[in-house]
Parts: C-alpha cells; sequence; structure tokens
C-alpha cells in the first residue's frame, strides 16, 4: 500500500492527504469542540452556582446571627425562581439544620456539612457546599444541589451536530482536495495551527495571518472576527465579575452595619427600658412615701406628744414611766422609718451647711465601731486637706452608718472595712462613661470591704426599694436605696463595683464647695426653763390631736392658747381679740387655704406679732421656698415636747425683745 501509495499522482496524493487531514482535522475539532464546551458548561454550571451560594450566604449572615428561621426559610425558598435547583439547606455552626427547600418529587436527604467549600459531580447533579462567614467566622454552611441532566441533552446535540459536520466535511475537504489543492492547505494548516493555539493557552488575542482575498482569506478573516468577539465577550465578563464581586463586598459591608446598627439600638432600648422601670419604681415609691408621711407624722406628733406629757407628772422610777419610755423609743423609731422612707423618696427637706466631711466621718465612725463587733476592723484613709460639702448633716451621718452595716453584713466571719477621702475633679471624658455624672470638683468617699461580694444579678436590683438577700425578718431592703436617695438629694451620684466573693467598693460622689465652716449644735435647755409667763398664742392646727396636744402643752407650760382649726375660724378669733396675740403658730396646709397666707394677713393687721409654721409635708406642699423667703420659722412634724417649747420661747422672747 506503500508503494501505490507513492506512485499516486501530486494532484491525487495532495487530494487524498487533504481528504484525509481535512477529515481527521475535522473529527478532532469535533472532539475538542465537545470536550470544550462539556468543559466551559461545567465550568459555568458551578461558578454561576458558586456566585448563587455566595448571595444566598451574604443574606443569611442576619438569620444565622439571630437564629431565626423563618427568615433563613423565605431566603431558600427564593430559590424556587432558579429552575435547575432542585433542593437547599442551610446549616448552622454546629452542623444542625436551620433551613431547607426541596422543589418537587420525593423528601431528599441532606448529606452532613462538610469543612470548607467544594463541589462535586454526581450522575446528573451537581452538589456544592458554601461555608456562611461574618467577621472572619464561619457561622453556618449553604448546601446547594444543582440539576445537570441537560449536560446529556447538550453532548447528544453536539454529536448529532458532528454527525452532521463530519460528512459534510469530508465531501468538502474531497472536493477542495480536488479543486484548489495547494492553495487551499496552506491557510488551512496555518488556521488549523492558531485553533490549536487558541484552545491550549486560552490566548485571544493572536489573530491568523491573511494570505490572499478568496474563501480562505475570508475563512480567517471570519476566525479572526470571532476571537475578537470571544476576546471583548472575556474582557466583558471579567469586567462583570469583578463588578459583582464589589457588589457583593459592599451589600456584605452594608449588611454587616445594618446588624451592629440594630444590635446596638437594642441594646440602647434595653438600657432605656431598664431605666424607665426603675423610675418608675422608685417614683412609685416616692410618691407613696411622700402621701403616707404627712399623716404619719401628725400621728407620731400627737403620740410623742401626749406621751411625754404624761410622762412630766410620774416618777422616773415607777413601772408605767418605764412603759411609756418604750411608747416614746417605739415613736421615734417609727419617725425614723418614715425619714428613710422620704429619703429614699427624695421628698425631705434638706437643710444644707458647709461640713467638714473628715471630722463628720471621724465623729460617726465611733458609733460604728459599736455597731459592727469586735471581729470586724475600721480602717481609714482621710485626705489632709478635703474640700468642704455642703449637706445635710443628719442624712449625711445616716448615709456613712448605712454603707458601714451593709459592709458589716457581708463579712459575717469578719474582716477589713476601709473608708477613704479625697478630692476628685470630674471631666466630660469620665462622664461620658457614667450618665450620672457631671463635671466639676467633687468629695468622693470609698467604702471598701473584702466580704462575700455580690454577682451580677444582684447588682442590677443593690438600689431599688425594699430588695434585700438577707432572710425574712432580717432586713427592711430599705439601707442602701436610702443611701441612693440621700445621694441623689445632695445633687451627687454612687457606684458600686463588687464580684462574688472579692468583696465590694461604693463610691460616693458629693459636690465640693470652696467656703469652710463647721456646723455647731445648740444644746437642747431644760424643760424647766420653757415655762411662759401667760402670753396670748393663736394656735391653728386642722389635725384635731395635734391640736389639742400643742393647746394642752402650752397651756400647762403658762401659755394662754387660742385653738383654732381652719383659716376662716382663725380670721373670726383673730378678728374677736383685735390681734392682740404674742405668736400665731399655724400648719402649713389647711383645708381651707394656706397658712402661709393666713400670716401674712395678720403680719399686715399687726406688724409686730410672731409667726410660726409646722407641717407634716416635705414634698412641693410644703411651700419651703416661700417660708425660706419669707424668714418665717418652721417646725418639722413629728417634733417633740421639748423642740415645741423651744420654739415657742424663742419666738416669743424675740417679740419682748422686738
Amino acid at each position: 500500500m506503500k508503494f501505490r501509495f507513492r506512485n499516486l499522482s501530486i494532484r491525487h496524493k495532495l487530494t487524498l492527504i487533504t481528504t484525509l487531514t481535512s477529515m481527521i482535522a475535522t473529527v478532532l475539532v469535533c472532539a475538542a469542540f465537545m470536550v470544550y464546551e462539556l468543559t466551559v458548561f461545567r465550568e459555568g454550571i458551578v461558578r454561576e452556582l458558586s456566585i448563587l451560594a455566595e448571595i444566598i450566604g451574604t443574606s443569611s449572615t442576619a438569620a444565622l446571627t439571630f437564629d431565626d428561621r423563618f427568615a433563613a426559610e423565605e431566603i431558600v425558598t427564593a430559590l424556587g425562581a432558579k429552575p435547575h435547583v432542585i433542593s437547599a439547606c442551610i446549616y448552622r455552626s454546629n452542623g444542625s439544620m436551620l433551613a431547607s427547600y426541596i422543589r418537587s418529587g420525593p423528601i431528599q436527604r441532606f448529606p452532613s456539612p462538610v469543612p470548607g467549600n467544594g463541589h462535586r459531580f454526581y450522575n446528573d447533579r451537581l452538589e456544592l457546599f458554601q461555608p456562611i462567614v461574618l467577621h472572619g467566622e464561619n457561622i453556618g454552611t449553604l448546601f446547594l444541589r444543582y440539576d445537570i441532566a441537560e449536560i446529556r441533552a447538550l453532548l447528544k446535540k453536539v454529536a448529532a451536530i458532528a454527525g452532521c459536520v463530519f460528512p459534510v466535511s469530508a465531501l468538502v475537504a474531497f472536493v477542495l482536495g480536488i479543486r484548489l489543492q495547494r492553495l487551499i492547505s496552506k491557510p488551512i494548516v496555518h488556521l488549523s495551527r492558531i485553533v490549536r493555539q487558541v484552545s491550549a493557552q486560552k490566548d485571544y488575542s493572536v489573530r491568523a495571518a491573511k494570505e490572499s482575498e478568496d474563501e480562505s482569506g475570508l475563512l480567517i478573516d471570519g476566525f479572526n472576527e470571532m476571537l475578537a468577539q470571544i476576546q471583548s465577550r472575556d474582557i466583558a465578563l471579567q469586567k462583570n465579575q469583578e463588578e459583582l464581586e464589589m457588589s457583593i463586598q459592599k451589600r456584605t459591608e452594608a449588611l454587616r452595619q445594618e446588624i451592629f446598627e440594630h444590635r446596638r439600638s437594642e441594646e440602647e432600648k434595653e438600657q432605656i427600658q431598664a431605666q424607665l422601670l426603675q423610675a418608675q419604681k422608685m417614683e412609685a415609691v416616692g410618691i407613696l412615701a411622700g402621701g403616707v408621711a404627712h399623716d404619719f407624722n401628725n400621728l407620731l406628733t400627737a403620740i410623742q406628744g401626749w406621751t411625754e406629757l404624761v410622762m412630766e407628772g410620774m416618777d422616773e422610777h415607777a413601772s408605767a414611766y418605764q412603759d411609756m419610755l418604750e411608747i416614746r423609743a417605739a415613736t421615734k423609731r417609727a419617725a425614723d422609718l418614715t425619714q428613710q422612707l422620704l429619703l429614699f423618696s427624695r421628698k425631705k427637706t434638706m437643710r444644707m451647711v458647709s461640713i467638714d466631711f473628715n471630722s463628720l466621718l471621724k465623729g460617726i465612725l465611733k458609733i460604728c465601731q459599736r455597731l459592727i463587733g469586735e471581729n470586724i476592723d475600721i480602717r481609714t484613709n482621710l485626705h489632709e486637706d478635703l474640700w468642704t460639702v455642703k449637706a445635710d448633716r443628719g442624712t449625711v451621718e445616716q448615709m456613712i452608718m448605712n454603707l458601714v452595716v451593709n459592709a458589716k453584713d457581708a463579712m459575717p466571719r469578719g474582716g477589713n472595712i476601709t473608708l477613704r477621702t479625697s478630692n476628685v475633679y470630674i471631666d466630660e471624658l469620665y462622664c461620658k462613661g457614667d450618665p450620672e455624672a457631671r463635671p466639676g470638683p467633687f468629695v468622693r468617699l470609698t467604702v471598701s470591704d473584702n466580704g462575700l461580694g455580690m454577682s451580677r444579678e444582684t447588682l442590677r436590683h443593690i438600689f431599688e426599694p425594699f430588695f434585700t438577700t438577707k432572710g425574712i425578718g432580717k432586713g427592711t431592703g430599705l439601707g442602701l436605696s436610702v443611701i441612693y436617695g440621700i445621694v441623689k438629694q445632695h445633687e451627687g451620684w454612687i457606684t458600686v463595683y463588687s464580684e462574688f466573693g472579692h468583696g465590694s467598693t461604693f463610691r460616693v460622689y458629693l459636690p465640693a464647695i470652696k467656703k469652710e465652716c463647721g456646723v455647731e449644735t445648740e444644746a437642747c435647755p431644760s424643760l424647766e426653763t420653757m415655762h411662759g409667763t401667760g402670753e396670748r398664742i393663736l394656735v391653728v392646727e386642722d389635725e384635731i390631736n395635734v391640736a389639742e396636744f400643742n393647746k394642752k402643752a402650752l397651756t400647762q407650760y403658762g401659755y394662754s392658747v387660742f385653738l383654732s382649726r381652719s383659716l376662716q375660724e382663725a380670721r373670726q378669733t383673730f378678728r374677736n381679740e383685735k390681734g392682740n396675740f404674742r405668736l400665731v403658730f399655724s400648719d402649713v396646709v389647711l383645708p381651707d387655704g394656706s397658712g402661709i397666707d393666713l400670716l401674712d394677713e395678720f403680719r399686715c393687721v399687726n406688724p409686730g406679732v410672731r409667726v410660726m409654721l409646722s407641717s407634716g409635708y416635705t414634698d412641693h406642699k410644703l411651700q419651703w421656698p416661700a417660708i425660706g423667703k419669707k424668714g418665717y420659722r418652721f417646725l418639722q412634724k413629728p417634733y417633740s415636747l421639748a423642740e415645741l417649747l423651744k420654739a415657742i420661747r424663742d419666738e416669743t422672747a424675740a417679740c419682748q425683745n422686738a
């Protein structure tokens, strides 16, 4: 056969070679085309499915973060718009399924999630795993199952095309081999070389050289144009891919920002709700305390006053006298409880004076040492040049005592309590971290213990009224809430730091002032020196028990008393007596008007008459600014017999001196 081939003419040989070569080239091109198309198709499916998985994963980050099954179901159900997506599933980070989607047909089994991302072709399906990442942390996995049955259809189509092209190509090659021979063979060989180069290197920038204007030249032009289109589409595809990636990145960043803002708004909402609830609780108890205080103070005034009047005529060694002492002590305890409630509600009238805080602290610690026992050691670290504070001495002493007693209760087996004073200047930066703080100079009292400490849950309720960790009957739950009220009334704030098993530290901030001065306590004189000499006194009091006590006490101690229970009755008495009174002693709030207005009216008629006010109220009904402005003496209920007689004596004596 080799001999016969050699003996063939050049034309036949070239024709045969051209025909066979063209046929083989056609077969190879078809096969390469089939392989190329299959490869490109599979890569395109994988690329498309990966992009789809990336979009779905990004959209699912919020649902995975909040474990929102409903939102996740909506996301995967949206895959119904993709006809080739058979099923999908979103797994949590622990491998459990959050949401799934199945297009139709029998229930399909979902595989277990695998680490990382990847894909596999299984029969007529493509399965893909895609991790879902948020802030660099894997929060879940997405699984997609894609129908690729159309690959077989594509192969059949390509095979059919190849089956049609092959005989046509063979015939064309034979005809061309006969008629064109070398004229056509050269550009065809050149063109096939370019095809192999493009197919192997995927370099669409190469072009076939054109040597003639005949059909081979047109073929080369068409091939070059096809390469140019492929190249432009490839560039456009790369550009679109970059834009898509950028869009996905921007959307991901936007979603992250939305999640952050949502979390922050939820935290702010919870904080505001907690503050509102705390304010409502304190306001409720404050309203209750302020309302009860007036009636309770009137009752205590009567009980204490009548008790002391009865005791005046009794033998101190009698058993009944001791019983009366118990009644008076119980009355004082009831008054103290009322003051605690008023301090918590911040409705108690404060008598602010300049105080040397270190001196006050040293004095109260002598009492505290006797209260806490010998197994607890009190240590002090007092600043030498401590600033002065303007405060109510009694309430500040009560605040210190409550803090020390609270520390003592936290150390059942004994320990150390440390009290420190210091000067601090609060700036704007510190205020940003503490919403109750404000800038300026402050005196800071720090009370620390090495006791049991408190849990976070206890710290959340520590200043609430009636909240206590002690057993039934061992605490009222008002100690720290009273401290809170005292500090707030002094325009300060209190902070606490504690860890369970590591003790607690309370820090109280009180505004500092430049002026320094002490407060001297005036000793109460004996009742024997408080007798009157028949001075005429008009008492205006609507509470019958208090009114009768005032009349009885003042009459017993040498005063001439006229009693009225309303403004109208007081005016009538004042007119009948032609204003001949040394002193008018009136309640601030009367059933038919204000005692302040009544005293102003009497002073217009008789400018020389002395006036004095009293009230059981502690809130705005007391009208303390008006009383202070007019300079009227005020006696807060409940008051004792000695306090009443001393105030009456001082006012009548002042009138006599005038």
